[in-house]
């Protein structure tokens, strides 16, 4: 778990966007389809927002775009 804890939130958007655009994609034709696609898409970005930005042990400091010196 250590060694994803950093690209957690990435993961999250990613697997949630996929899922969204293949609802998008398979699930049109029909009502549950398109309320599927909706509550998938809101869940990906509740999971995005709920897993922090930081890297608690600071091993990916320095290939951050934005390190702690900069702020």
């Amino acid at each position: 778990m250590d060694r994803i804890q950093p690209y957690l939130k990435a993961y999250a958007a990613l697997i949630g966007a996929v899922c969204t655009a293949l609802l998008g994609v398979y699930g049109p034709d029909s009502e549950t389809g398109h309320w599927l696609t909706v509550i998938v898409a809101v869940a990906t970005a509740a999971a995005t927002w709920a897993v922090p930005n930081l890297d608690p042990r600071a091993e990916h400091q320095d290939e951050s775009v934005q390190p702690p010196e900069a702020e």
